[in-house]
């Protein structure tokens, strides 16, 4: 299983940035490392080889904006089945 992008509604306008986009936008990433990207209006949990991966790390497709990281072991998502839900939670 390669990690998941999770589609988010925008309310950006066509030909619009959303705000997001340039804040340290990187391709790549770490195993548990939270993301936006902008391009796919997706937020992005890496836990393992995404399809560009050209190793066992993580890659976006494209620059995303780091915005956390998971607690714990991010590789355990490897066992999730596609349509599953997964909640995000911000620590207390």
């Amino acid at each position: 299983m390669t990690d998941t992008a999770f589609r988010l509604p925008s309310i950006i306008m066509p030909g619009h940035r959303h705000p997001l986009a340039d804040h340290a936008a990187r391709a790549d990433v770490e195993i548990g490392e939270l993301g936006y990207w902008p391009v796919g209006h997706a937020f992005c949990i890496f836990f393992g080889p995404t399809p560009v991966s050209t190793g066992p790390e993580p890659r976006a497709y494209s620059p995303v904006t780091i915005l956390g990281r998971v607690r714990g072991d991010a590789t355990r998502l490897r066992d999730v089945r596609d349509g599953a839900t997964v909640r995000v939670v911000r620590p207390a």
